[in-house]
């Protein structure tokens, strides 16, 4: 939205560290197999391809009953759309679930396959659940997670995709598909395979809460990721102010105490008086699925801070909000229940964003200039 800005200290986070002395304990915890994400096998300068993603996800699901390898459709090249069902006791597709307590969860990476780092933080999430790390989640949750939605622009990877963003140097893919559509302005339109899969999916499941995570390339700020709650003038009022007032804020501030800066989407117009958002149109995922009565939420890694720490940025602030939704799950499901045979009667043809009333402080840089590296904010000690 137009006119917000906030007061928040700049800081940005670092992968923990392993202790010497609990390496092997930790390692098994963390990594079950010994396995390793290809960005971290790569030293944080690759990004996974298809086949490695496969290979991964096939090995999680092997070492724990809990994760369940699925196929929610094929792309224009005809390959799998891979996702993993994180559920206890498994499941292949949504029996029963109308009466189930378990909330509903999609995680979706990589829509924009040049914007890596949620494909890797989702894997690495997936990781921590078939080590037994969150036990709490699969008794809270179940968690449909699609690390790697755009699989056709993922294989078309290189170095010069998406100058000016820090890594992977080893390259990445494109933001289109195949067709040579953007799939995150596609969920109206329906004209690729793989949007129209994920609506299916949609369909399917019913999830309480949607995620779906990028990469920031606009005006320089000082966040290491920003987020933001449906903006559709159709989609119901009391889902996005839940998120705006509620939900995102707590989230905000214990990522805050992690050390982990984070603030709503925006970027600075040239004299640094407005902080600008993006459209209402239900083309973009989190719209379309806001319009649905469901939570929604875009998660964006801030592209001038290291492929690494944009990594552990997504790790943390998903880990966060499921965290948040688990204590507010009763709340969380009355909202989507009350609203999910509501569809809006009335939709807006036309409309633009407007400011909130409340002024806030935006943390951003003196006249426009990029940080020097005095400024940089540094990665902080674990």
């Amino acid at each position: 939205m137009i006119g917000r800005r906030w007061n928040l200290l700049p800081a940005f986070l670092s992968l923990c560290t392993i202790c010497a002395t609990a390496a092997t304990c930790s390692a098994q915890q963390a990594r079950p197999t010994g396995l390793l994400t290809t960005a971290e096998a790569s030293n944080y300068t690759k990004t996974s391809r298809q086949a490695d993603v496969v290979k991964f996800l096939s090995q999680l699901t092997a070492h724990s009953s809990d994760l369940t390898l699925h196929t929610i459709g094929v792309s224009v090249e005809t390959r799998p759309i891979q996702a993993v069902i994180a559920a206890r006791p498994p499941l292949k597709a949504p029996l029963n679930l109308t009466n189930d307590p378990r909330l509903v969860i999609f995680l979706v990476g990589n829509i924009h396959a040049g914007e890596c780092a949620g494909k890797e933080a989702i894997l690495g999430l997936l990781r921590d659940l078939a080590a037994g790390r969150r036990k709490d989640w699969l008794k809270q949750f179940v968690i449909v997670a699609i690390p790697n939605f755009n699989v056709d622009g993922n294989e078309r990877q290189g170095a010069a995709h998406r100058p000016g963003q820090l890594g992977p140097s080893g390259g990445m893919g494109i933001r289109e598909n195949a067709q040579g559509l953007d799939l995150n302005r596609d969920f109206i339109k329906l004209e690729t395979p793989e949007v129209k899969s994920l609506v299916a999916a949609i369909d399917e499941w019913k999830p309480h809460l949607f995620i779906d995570t990028h990469t920031t390339n606009g005006s320089r700020h000082r966040y290491a990721l920003t987020y933001d709650p449906p903006h559709n003038p159709a989609s119901p009022s009391q889902t996005r102010e839940w998120l705006r007032t509620d939900l995102l804020p707590k989230v905000t501030a214990a990522l805050a105490d992690n050390h982990i800066e984070t603030f709503f989407y925006g970027n600075f117009n040239a004299d640094k008086t407005r902080w600008t958002t993006f459209g209402h149109q239900p083309r973009y995922s989190t719209e379309y699925v806001g319009l649905r009565g469901r939570l929604a939420i875009l998660s964006e890694a801030y592209t001038y801070i290291s492929y690494r720490d944009r990594i552990t940025a997504h790790r943390e602030f998903i880990s966060q909000t499921l965290d948040e939704v688990g204590r507010q799950s009763a709340r969380v499901r009355q909202l989507c229940s009350s609203l999910e045979k509501k569809h809006p009667r009335e939709v807006a043809i036309r409309s633009e964003n407007s400011p909130y009333p409340e002024k806030v402080l935006i943390k951003g840089y003196r006249q426009d200039k990029s940080p020097t590296p005095s400024e940089t904010p540094k990665r902080l000690p674990t």
